[in-house]
């Protein structure tokens, strides 16, 4: 297979896997922007659209700003704008579900974790594993309320 046609098979996948993260859904929605090294790889532009349900296709020599965006290879960048593809609703539930679940586990391995029965009859590598959750879980969390994913106009 040539480089090309690889590198169109990892834009399909890109751009896919962009619209399917970020729920959108549609038979034709928006434009895909792909900044390449690749000349030959704007021959296959029609299939991309086609592939991938897209409204448009540009390729671009400069990076796309407040796009969502994969980096595909060192030659290849596909940006997907997310302006009026996103129902806000939608994502912001899902988003207040996750936050929900992380404290609720941090709250659950807390208490497991204070509870001195557990700690002092539990194996010591439970009691890591519990630890090391709890940090993970805390972490993700301070991640998660950092991100402002919900801001997308």
């Amino acid at each position: 297979m040539s480089k090309t046609y690889d590198e169109f098979i990892e834009v399909v996948t890109a751009v896919r896997t962009l619209k399917l993260e970020n729920d959108i859904t549609g038979k034709r929605s928006g434009i895909a922007y792909i900044a390449t090294n690749i000349p030959d790889l704007t021959d296959w532009g029609i299939y991309i659209v086609q592939l991938c349900k897209l409204e448009n296709l540009k390729f671009i020599n400069e990076p796309k700003d407040n796009c969502a965006y994969s980096v595909v290879s060192e030659n290849t960048t596909v940006y997907l704008p997310l302006t009026g593809l996103i129902n806000k609703a939608k994502v912001q539930a899902k988003f207040d579900k996750e936050v929900n679940k992380l404290t609720l586990e941090i709250d659950k391995i807390t208490k497991k974790l204070s509870n001195k029965g557990f700690t002092d009859n539990a194996p010591v590598d439970v009691v890591d594993k519990q630890r090391a959750m709890l940090v993970w879980n805390k972490a993700k969390l301070i991640e998660l309320k950092r991100v402002d994913c919900i801001n997308v106009d």
